[in-house]
């Protein structure tokens, strides 16, 4: 039997595995992101966490910034026919830009910018692609503020096209805390 025969394809109650040629269960996915003005949900489509804002319950937006984020998130794969980079993500502080009608984050070395809407709820939404020729990369942030100068985030990578398979690329997801310094 192998992992695959036990994968029951669900993803918010994990990813089930063959041991010693019996299935075991998943660790169930957490999508509690720390906020108590969201409502957390696990989605089996579309994706995973969901957080929606609770009625009444309002937050702070977040400051503009160079954040520390813990834990960093360091990833990196490569075309394993030419031995040449695809993607690589590596920070451990980046660099938050908010407005009334945009959030923008980059980091040192970032293959590219995450934008998207302003704060709503204390809630915002990023999403960036790294254009490759075969293995193209969709980054998407997601992040909620707990007050004015820190923030939970979950950063997902994806990876769409033909070649992904000649890749050491896998989709990934992080999660983090941020905060600016004092």
């Amino acid at each position: 039997m192998a992992d695959g025969d036990c994968d029951n394809r669900l993803r918010c109650d994990g990813v089930e595995r063959c041991v010693a040629g019996a299935c075991a269960a998943g660790m169930a996915l957490r999508c509690d992101d720390g906020n108590p003005c969201t409502t957390d949900t696990c989605a089996e489509t579309g994706e995973a966490c969901r957080s929606a804002p609770v009625p009444g319950c309002t937050m702070v937006v977040g400051r503009s910034g160079r954040y520390a984020a813990s834990p960093g998130v360091r990833y990196a794969c490569r075309d394993e026919v030419f031995k040449t980079p695809v993607v690589t993500v590596d920070f451990m502080t980046l660099t938050l830009s908010v407005t009334t009608t945009e959030v923008a984050c980059t980091w040192d070395g970032a293959p590219t910018t995450l934008r998207g809407g302003p704060v709503s709820g204390g809630m915002f939404r990023l999403t960036g692609m790294v254009p490759h020729e075969d293995c193209p990369t969709m980054l998407t942030m997601t992040g909620t503020f707990l007050d004015e100068r820190r923030f939970t985030g979950e950063l997902s990578l994806a990876f769409a096209g033909f070649a992904c398979a000649l890749t050491s690329c896998e989709n990934q997801r992080y999660m983090f805390t941020a905060a600016l310094p004092p």
